[in-house]
């Protein structure tokens, strides 16, 4: 059975990222799997990614939660690996990601998937229709408003 093709997502603002990603691609390629697309976590849309099925994110829980709006119509699952601080949603680490290799890209069992929820976020005045713009999204986990300076609470 062939492994999992992995779109690896890269936060490059992270050094300790790019001192592991040599290790998580070796991992990839040990359990069994591809890397199919490697690119930056920034904004550029990702339309279209026929040949992977998982989506792995190098970064912290903010990477993840910005990964996963951006990712979302690719409708793939997500694996966030930590080099953060909390690592709520990036559940796993460096060393686990090797240990469970094999399991996570041979494509030879299901992933352990975790539905999350995304909510539609968007703001509008009393009487108008919200808009579809900047000031519109995804979110994961969390949603933040910030009226501007000077800054209060909402």
């Amino acid at each position: 059975m062939p492994g999992r093709k992995v779109l690896l997502l890269v936060n490059r603002t992270k050094p300790e990222v790019l001192a592991a990603l040599g290790q998580v691609r070796a991992a990839i390629r040990s359990g069994g799997g591809a890397v199919a697309h490697e690119l930056d976590t920034d904004d550029a849309p990702l339309t279209s990614m026929h040949n992977a099925s998982l989506i792995v994110v190098l970064g912290g829980d903010g990477t993840l939660q910005n990964q996963a709006r951006r990712a979302a119509s690719l409708r793939l699952p997500m694996l966030g690996v930590n080099f953060g601080k909390l690592g709520f949603l990036a559940e796993y680490d460096l060393a686990s990601l090797g240990q469970q290799s094999q399991e996570l890209f041979s494509g030879a069992l299901p992933l352990p998937i975790a539905h999350r929820a995304l909510l539609a976020v968007s703001i509008a005045r009393p009487g108008q229709q919200p808009p579809l713009g900047p000031q519109a999204g995804l979110a994961l986990n969390d949603a933040v408003i910030v009226p501007g300076p000077p800054y209060r609470m909402v």
